[in-house]
């Protein structure tokens, strides 16, 4: 059995570079890694239009439903989003654990495609998201908060939520993961757009959730929650996707590599 070999370290970046241009430093691949993306997402979307578009219609169309028939039962449109060990009425905290479970899913996506290609950075992926799954469905940045606000640690920039702390160090993880697997993402870049979606709807929700909540009025209360909340189960589904993808493309490309 012979497996389809990738690029295994940033110096094999050529083969999926532009006019096969090698990138001299560590630097230069930094300022040239956004432009690929960007490339490789708007190939990607061409590629994958008509599976994307139904499942991103269909996930908008839950999500905003999810915010808007609470509200017109005359509950808060924030209703299904609450946290899912602090809900009691039929229903609520839905979303919270439907998050929790399709990144559990995620996590085992990109293990098996870890597993199956020998690509040992995906086995972090999953675990990663494993351990997301964990932190939506126990609330384990909600008690690291109050564990640091109770150990006198101060707010960031005087007014935000010391669970900040966590979301920075989970996007320093996120990013050298990134930076490890980006051969990998290149030379597979027909993939990358429900990735690149991801980390667009990951930061959108912790902006929004950086808002301090004390200063906003009601209405402004009842736009940016389901906004923060919506953009957060976009970025959970779109990591599901590029995961079954790439799960299937590692099979896909473990038959054509046998011999």
């Amino acid at each position: 059995m012979m497996r389809a070999r990738l690029p295994h370290a940033p110096s094999e970046l050529a083969a999926v570079l532009p006019h096969g241009r090698q990138p001299t430093s560590w630097l230069t691949r930094a300022q040239r890694a956004p432009r690929l993306l960007r490339r490789a997402a708007r190939h990607s979307w061409r590629t994958h239009r008509p599976l994307f578009l139904v499942v991103y219609g269909g996930a908008l169309a839950v999500c905003g439903a999810a915010a808007l028939l609470p509200l017109l039962a005359g509950r808060s449109p924030l209703y299904a989003y609450v946290e899912w060990m602090t809900a009691s009425g039929p229903g609520e905290g839905a979303m919270t654990a439907a998050s929790g479970a399709l990144l559990l899913l995620a996590g085992v996506a990109f293990a098996r495609a870890g597993w199956r290609s020998g690509e040992r950075a995906w086995l972090a992926a999953g675990a990663g998201c494993v351990w997301l799954a964990l932190d939506e469905l126990l609330m384990l940045h909600e008690r690291a908060n109050s564990h640091l606000a109770a150990a006198g640690v101060p707010r960031p920039f005087g007014v935000v939520d010391q669970d900040l702390y966590v979301f920075a160090a989970y996007g320093v993880g996120a990013a050298l993961l990134a930076w490890r697997l980006l051969p990998r993402l290149l030379a597979r870049r027909a993939l990358c757009a429900p990735l690149c979606i991801a980390l667009v709807c990951f930061a959108l929700s912790e902006a929004a959730d950086a808002v301090p909540w004390a200063s906003l009025d009601r209405p402004a209360r009842g736009l940016l929650g389901p906004f923060e909340e919506i953009a957060k189960t976009l970025g959970v589904v779109s990591l599901l996707l590029y995961a079954g993808l790439l799960a299937h493309r590692v099979e896909r490309e473990r038959r054509g590599g046998a011999a």
